[in-house]
């Protein structure tokens, strides 16, 4: 004969342990889901950020190119540039590119010039020949 503390058979469980298994999976996939919508929001807050930057970096380009044409010395009134083109005759036409026309044009001293009559509507644009200018 054998003489034991415990059973020999092993009982089957109750629900105690199946409990806990059921809290640690509802407490598991909460935590999930919360991580998740840290990680979105943190992922949406720096989209917007960056688009943010994206609009101040764009105007910033326009500030730059109006500042850049002002302090040149190519400034010239727009009458001067018309009659050095022609009232910007085709027959002065040199070439059309992305940001308008260029003509070629005599000023009153003489000095043979290239103008590019500019037609843009946006800032991307501005920011896109202002890095043109700058080459």
């Amino acid at each position: 004969m054998r003489y034991s503390d415990t059973d020999f058979l092993n009982k089957e469980s109750d629900n105690g342990s199946s409990t806990g298994t059921i809290t640690i999976i509802v407490a598991s996939a909460v935590s999930a889901v919360i991580v998740l919508l840290v990680v979105g929001a943190i992922g949406v807050y720096i989209w917007k950020q960056r688009k943010i930057q994206k609009k101040r970096r764009g105007s910033n380009d326009a500030i730059k190119l109006v500042k850049t044409l002002h302090d040149s010395s190519l400034n010239f009134k727009y009458a001067t540039l018309e009659k050095a083109t022609g009232s910007f005759d085709n027959a002065s036409k040199l070439g059309q590119g992305g940001f308008g026309t260029v003509y070629k044009g005599v000023l009153a001293d003489g000095r043979e010039i290239a103008v590019k009559r500019l037609f843009f509507n946006n800032r991307h644009r501005a920011a896109d020949f202002y890095n043109e200018v700058n080459m």
